[in-house]
């Protein structure tokens, strides 16, 4: 499975138990997510972490099963760059993993048998089950504060990285098997290489936090998800090599990841790329044993096109899986009001109400989602109502059953 031995257990027992969805997947797994309120967050885990904190518990109070944490955005250059507060590499990097852990904390003290509101829901859901955190890793763009995420341009045009990609295709062909990909294959644009270095750093950060997973979010462009697939299996020849050599040798794994594609509609990336195509390399280059990604889907885009946007991956999938086991669905769209000048406008765009968005979550789960929630500018209330939609609160209705019979 693509959990891995303890996630395939978990998913086996419904572990997010927020709704049933067989569909193409060889297991049925959902959840609720809710990110952070991504923009200013990584600020926030330096001079307000208790805010960050409440935010969490306030979600998970409200339902959500998966909690990103406050990382966004954050990157180490991005802290020591920070005016007045003269922070070293070491410091910056501990800030980071901060920001996983003011999750784990909230988690924690969430699910901890007080008595209190985890107690209370885990009465009127008996499959709720411990949260989990997933490290955001947002996309190059997010970390450049520009809003350069909404566009998916990184310095070269739509047309000038898909003539790159069509020169360089001409003599190569993909493989499951990524040995040939390992360091900086010849046909990588400049673009993708740069994206490899930048994400580097931060991936093995992360990787070595307590997260239970990794989640690369809002990806806007074809070239930094393929970026991000090959690092996922960077040097993996080599950890092989030495586990080989030395029977005592355990080489570490990394995390299994979801990734999720920002979209302007329900087949173009921000970038105009397709989405058709991303989840082909997806299939491509992580369909192989040691294979990473365990989600794929989208993020912070309209939650009107989400449904279209599924369709178009849950088809590629069914049509180039050849046998091979295929990642879950997730979606997690913004409340669909308009970025304006590096702000959301208030009340443009659809902008559905709490109960609005839940009934759109429903259409996702009929569409194939497994793991559906909100981003930007969603709240505890959406999550709650996505929660109510989707859960039926089983101890409740067993619990009027049952006063009905004494009753009578």
């Amino acid at each position: 499975m693509r959990w891995g031995v303890s996630w395939s257990a978990r998913a086996a027992r419904g572990k997010f138990a927020v709704f049933t969805n067989e569909g193409v997947l060889n297991f049925s797994i959902s959840c609720i997510i809710h990110p952070i309120f991504v923009y200013r967050s990584a600020g926030c885990v330096l001079t307000h972490p208790d805010a960050i904190k409440e935010a969490h518990k306030q979600y998970f109070e409200a339902g959500a099963d998966i909690a990103t944490t406050s990382t966004y955005q954050a990157t180490v250059q991005g802290y020591m760059q920070r005016e007045n507060d003269d922070i070293t590499q070491n410091q910056a990097e501990d800030l980071i993993r901060k920001g996983v852990t003011l999750a784990i904390e909230a988690r924690d003290e969430f699910w901890a048998p007080t008595g209190g509101v985890a107690d209370e829901m885990k009465k009127k859901d008996s499959k709720r089950q411990r949260p989990l955190v997933a490290a955001s890793l947002g996309c190059y763009g997010a970390a450049q504060a520009d809003g350069s995420e909404y566009r998916g341009q990184y310095g070269l045009t739509i047309e000038e990285v898909s003539v790159s990609r069509r020169v360089a295709s001409r003599n190569t062909t993909y493989s499951s098997n990524l040995r040939h990909f390992l360091i900086y294959p010849p046909f990588l644009i400049l673009n993708e290489q740069k994206l490899m270095d930048w994400h580097r750093p931060r991936l093995a950060l992360l990787d070595t936090t307590d997260a239970d997973f990794l989640a690369f979010e809002t990806i806007p462009c074809e070239s930094e998800l393929l970026a991000i697939l090959y690092l996922l299996h960077e040097g993996e020849d080599q950890r092989k090599d030495t586990h080989a050599k030395s029977s005592s040798s355990r080489s570490r794994s990394r995390k299994p990841c979801w990734i999720t594609m920002a979209c302007q509609n329900g087949t173009r990336l921000n970038s105009g790329e397709s989405l058709e195509a991303c989840a082909r390399h997806v299939l491509a280059l992580d369909g192989s044993s040691t294979s990473r990604v365990v989600a794929f889907g989208v993020n912070c885009m309209p939650p009107q096109h989400v449904e279209e946007a599924l369709s178009v991956i849950r088809r590629t999938f069914t049509s180039e899986a050849a046998g091979k086991e295929v990642p879950l669905l997730v979606a997690y769209p913004n409340l669909g009001e308009i970025w304006e000048d590096k702000q959301w406008l208030p009340g443009t765009g659809s902008c559905p109400t709490p109960e609005g968005f839940a009934l759109s979550a429903a259409r996702w789960v009929e569409a194939g989602a497994s793991i559906v929630g909100g981003c930007c500018r969603t709240t505890p209330k959406t999550i709650q109502a996505v929660r109510a939609r989707l859960i039926p609160v089983e101890e409740e209705e067993k619990q009027g059953v049952n006063d009905k019979r004494k009753q009578t």
